[in-house]
């Protein structure tokens, strides 16, 4: 068996704490009933105020403009796509003040973001979440992203976050998208469509803003962009930058430390496009990032934006993406992409020890961290074939490549009594882990319309991977049960089919329905784990969704909504499971996820835009989380739980008002209130880490003057200065409960200038 390359940590450790500010007190709770009231009585009354405008007033278009998405790898309208999808612009993102990941979630019905830190976010779409590979995946353009495992093979919680800035749009695919995407979209897709260079004409951009956080200090954003035609009609670049940073508002009494959770973001992009013939386009892309930061969580129990952790913490991502794409076009009938791509990442995670080592008294008093510097490569090659005539038949077969090496080194250091982690520390505990992963994928689509109104589509996707896990263990802890061993290696393989079909019917120009049935999967893997007596490994684990949808646009396309039900059945779960002192992956369980989302656009006058999306679901396992060999504990979940961290809905409503001040300047307001029902952290009330989350309403607001070629706006989030709490948890070996809440009110001036 192949051995894991040896690893050299390639990171430095962050720590920086700053001065803060004072509480202001907020509203505890508001309830959604008045966002559902709006959207009913403004949905029910204002599309007849529309009829009723003052005709003198200059006209706009009520029209929707017509969006183009590449959900299927090539472009269709996305009202005449039978999939659910949510495609966002640029426009609509910096109208919502939406900037990174996070702020994504409210303008996509079933996307639900939990974030721990800097590189430590989990992304889930219609309910599927849980430890082990990513559920949902993130592109950049066509350039999936990827994670380490980390020490417990969870990439799932390690998801970088990325920055919304000169973007042709965002779509969010919900449902498995197995047959196109392969593994780690088995929850949906992201996909993140970067503007291209334009060899026709100069052009740039500016935007920044800056403003402060309560209970924290200053905030400021800044996004520059300068595209250049190098030869007219043949060459050109784009060059994109963003600078971000945050104070933190999370103070450690205990430490004297202040604004622990600050976070400071800054990367790039930089793109060239070649089109040496009509036929053929050459586009080379680069995305830089880095983020560093402190831990989001707070413990309620010492008080409202206080931590409890005995360890000074700090967390660092760098991300490095490289990508070629290639498309010929050959003759008529076909076109030949050819997408090569390679990613570094480099990830800092640590943890507070301190309280695992006072039980199992290890080193006691002193507080202890983990120390787990992370890295990974990733190089990918996709392969692909599609009709391009229009005709009754319509095709894509491919093929894809993957070859992704990581390595951890997983440490317990041995801290100073005030939690400084010291630059020669006591090592408590030193293992290294290498992981190996090889998938190989040939996948083929193709949609038949036997008459113009019905398209059947069928696909089918093989899949083979082989992964290889290896660890040595230097420096080993009795307590634990971890003793030094030399480098050995596991492997494992696995090999299976994925298929979609999809029934649609198109009823007019703007009215479609269709059914799919559509299935998912991740690879399996071994452990390598403290507390194991042998690597235990563990399979894949699939999903097979059901889904009826509707699609329509009314009154002229003054009207939109889509619809989509839908039922997953989720087998032979990836879940993290425990020994005395620690986790691991197994498999185990079932779950159903049974849902409805909708989306609604509406134009009530030529001043008014209402848009709604929201969702109710149940997601409940249906058999016990027992592996094989596993002993049943307080926190094992059992038929009829439900799956933590999914709330059972959401509702967004905004409102969007434009009024022309004079001939040269339009007032803009817009409005929104998002509703998050309640969830619980762990399977039921009889684990210790069982702790509610949830159940908020969250406004945001944006007001300004727009021109020509630049806008003023004061932005505020989270008006009411909620604690809306996220995510919670519990340290190692503690019962103390930790939180992460949305930011709070924050109060800010954007501005803006293109060229």
């Amino acid at each position: 068996m192949a051995q894991a390359v040896a690893f050299v940590p390639d990171t430095r450790r962050f720590w920086q704490s700053n001065a803060r500010r004072t509480e202001v007190a907020g509203f505890k709770r508001l309830y959604a009933g008045s966002l559902i009231y709006a959207g009913v009585s403004l949905m029910g009354h204002g599309m007849a105020l529309a009829d009723t405008i003052d005709k003198t007033k200059p006209k706009v278009s009520q029209a929707a403009e017509e969006v183009t998405v590449t959900a299927l790898k090539r472009e269709t309208s996305i009202q005449k796509t039978p999939v659910a999808i949510t495609a966002l612009s640029q426009a609509k993102l910096r109208n919502a003040n939406v900037h990174d990941l996070a702020d994504l979630a409210k303008l996509v019905p079933g996307l639900v973001v939990t974030n721990a830190g800097p590189g430590q976010n989990q992304v889930s779409l219609r309910g599927i979440r849980s430890a082990g590979d990513s559920q949902v995946g993130i592109y950049y353009d066509e350039t999936a992203l990827a994670a380490p495992p980390g020490s417990t093979s969870n990439p799932a919680g390690s998801s970088s976050d990325f920055h919304l800035f000169d973007l042709q749009r965002v779509e969010v695919l919900r449902g498995p998208q197995g047959t196109l995407y392969g593994a780690g979209a088995m929850g949906g897709a992201i996909k993140l469509i970067f503007n291209k260079p334009d060899s026709t004409r100069y052009a740039a951009a500016i935007d920044g803003q800056g403003g402060g956080v309560f209970h924290g200090g200053a905030t400021y954003n800044v996004n520059a962009m300068l595209n250049v035609p190098l030869i007219k009609d043949v060459l050109a670049a784009r060059f994109v930058y963003y600078r971000s940073s945050m104070d933190g508002w999370i103070n450690n009494p205990a430490l004297g430390t202040q604004g622990v959770n600050e976070v400071h973001s800054e990367g790039g992009r930089f793109l060239l496009r070649f089109t040496p013939r009509r036929f053929i386009s050459i586009d080379f892309a680069t995305s830089q990032s880095s983020q560093d930061g402190g831990p989001s969580w707070w413990f309620p129990s010492a008080g409202l934006y206080n931590s409890r952790d005995k360890a000074r913490l700090g967390f660092n991502d760098r991300l490095s993406v490289y990508s070629l794409t290639t498309h010929i076009d050959m003759g008529q009938w076909v076109r030949f992409t050819h997408v090569a791509s390679y990613q570094n990442r480099n990830l800092l995670q640590t943890r507070d020890a301190s309280y695992l080592f006072n039980v199992v008294h290890a080193y006691y008093p002193n507080p202890a961290l983990y120390y787990q510097p992370q890295s990974l490569e990733d190089v990918t090659n996709e392969f692909r074939f599609q009709s391009t005539k229009r005709s009754p038949l319509t095709w894509t077969v491919g093929g894809y490549l993957e070859n992704r090496r990581s390595g951890i080194l997983s440490q317990a250091h041995i801290l100073t009594p005030n939690g400084i982690d010291p630059a020669s520390p006591t090592i408590g505990l030193s293992r290294t882990i290498g992981d190996i992963l090889q998938q190989q994928a040939l996948f083929a689509e193709a949609t038949y319309n036997p008459i113009r109104k019905l398209s059947l589509t069928a696909g089918m996707r093989y899949y083979h991977y082989s992964k290889t896990v290896s660890g040595a263990t230097s420096v080993g802890l009795p307590q634990l049960g971890t003793y030094p061993s030399a480098n050995k290696s596991w492997g494992s393989e696995n090999a299976g089919f994925l298929y979609k079909v999809n029934l649609a019917y198109q009823f007019t120009d703007q009215i479609l329905a269709y059914f799919q049935v559509s299935t998912g999967f991740r690879p399996g893997g071994v452990n390598q784990g403290i507390g194991l007596a042998t690597a235990a490994p563990y399979l894949p684990d699939m999903l097979r969704t059901y889904e009826v949808g509707f699609k329509g646009s009314f009154l002229n396309r003054r009207l939109t909504t889509n619809l989509a039900a839908y039922r997953t059945d989720w087998s032979n779960m990836q879940v993290s499971l425990q020994t005395p002192t620690y986790a691991y992956l197994g498999n185990a369980g079932a779950a159903r996820i049974q849902g409805i989302e909708a989306e609604i656009t509406a134009r009530l006058t030529n001043e008014l835009d209402l848009s709604f999306n929201g969702m109710i679901q149940s997601a409940k396992l249906t058999a016990d989380q027992i592996a094989n060999g596993s002993v049943p504990s307080v926190s094992t979940g059992h038929t009829g739980d439900r799956i933590p961290n999914i709330p059972d809905g959401t509702l967004t409503l905004a409102l969007d008002y434009h009024h022309p001040l004079s001939r040269t300047l339009t007032g803009i307001v817009h409005v929104d209130g998002n509703y998050v029902s309640k969830s619980f952290s762990a399977f039921h009330p009889g684990a210790t880490s069982y702790w509610q989350i949830g159940d908020y309403v969250v406004f945001n607001a944006r007001v300004g003057v727009r021109a020509h070629d630049w806008d003023v706006y004061t932005v505020v989030n989270n008006l009411t200065d909620q604690r809306a709490i996220t995510t919670a948890s519990s340290p190692i070996s503690s019962s103390l409960e930790t939180v992460v809440t949305m930011p709070p009110r924050m109060i800010g001036l954007n501005v803006s200038k293109t060229f």
